[in-house]
């Protein structure tokens, strides 16, 4: 069957159109609209729709039958970017609330398989030798309800420091030569030392010989790899690591601009790592459609 395949401006529409909204307004406004509810432009899930249908990966690869099949993509784009009650999402899709739940997730897990076609090591990199910038990192929390103890009526394991409430935390490494992201782990309990997670993660092996990691202070410890703000730093290395470092804030704020992602997380932890991998790859699809990251 060949591929089912949409113009941006027929995502546009066909997104706007389910929500309930004319499509009879200006570009403009139907952009804005179409953002609110789905978290991206028309062209980024456009180019997602034609990967999911071309990608040789079972888990993510799509069949698409009829326009349905782009209404319930749709649905868990709306799912993660709104993070809506499965009344109110079935409500704007015209579904049970038992089907808006099936499809929600089994395009969440569709669209978080492209990670394998999307999130890859900077090959860039391993190009190179010597002291060399390549790459910065940091670590993100999300809150979470907490899961049932066995012995403690609270696990201090799962406590977020930065929410003082339950969550988990990821590690994200970010390309300083391109819009792209090269390394995740986790999901991890939230108290989980940064550095621990980079080491038992592998990352330092990965890392070429004289590669150099800019770093928050969560990273102290592994000083010949990981550059952390140091008041002995030129004024000019100062600057890079800053922009380096706010440059990272960006994108992790990108990601929280996600409902399921940005409010605290009722479903089942094991979800959250569908939830954010899904993202991820939708921030990196913006990254290389239209809104790029700064330049160091």
């Amino acid at each position: 069957m060949p591929p089912l395949i949409l113009s941006a401006e027929e995502f546009l529409e066909a997104g706007l159109t389910v929500i309930g909204f004319d499509v009879g307004n200006s570009h403009k406004t139907n952009l804005r609209r179409f953002k609110s509810f789905y978290g991206s432009i028309p062209l980024v899930y456009a180019e997602m729709w034609e990967d999911l249908q071309a990608s040789q990966n079972p888990n993510a690869h799509v069949e698409a039958k009829s326009i349905k099949d782009v209404r319930r993509f749709l649905l868990a784009i709306f799912f993660l970017k709104v993070y809506a009650t499965e009344s109110i999402t079935a409500a704007f899709f015209k579904f049970s609330e038992k089907t808006a739940r099936k499809w929600a997730w089994h395009y969440a897990k569709k669209i978080r398989a492209l990670k394998e076609e999307k999130i890859v090591w900077d090959t860039l990199w391993n190009e190179h030798w010597g002291i060399f910038f390549g790459m910065s990192i940091d670590g993100v929390h999300f809150r979470t309800n907490e899961e049932e103890h066995p012995v403690l009526a609270q696990n201090p394991q799962a406590l977020s420091y930065k929410y003082n409430n339950a969550g988990l935390s990821y590690g994200i490494g970010l390309s300083i030569f391109e819009d792209a992201v090269i390394w995740l782990s986790g999901p991890h309990l939230a108290s989980k030392h940064d550095m621990t997670i980079a080491r038992e993660s592998g990352l330092l092996e990965k890392i070429p010989e004289g590669g150099r990691v800019v770093a928050d202070n969560g990273y102290r410890g592994e000083a010949e790899i990981f550059s952390t703000p140091n008041a002995h730093d030129s004024p000019e290395l100062r600057k890079f690591k800053s922009r380096a470092s706010a440059r990272h804030e960006t994108f992790n704020r990108r990601l929280k601009t996600f409902g399921c992602l940005k409010d605290h997380f009722r479903h089942k932890l094991r979800k959250h790592k569908y939830c954010f991998e899904a993202v991820v790859v939708i921030c990196q699809y913006q990254m290389e459609l239209g809104s790029p990251l700064f330049d160091v």
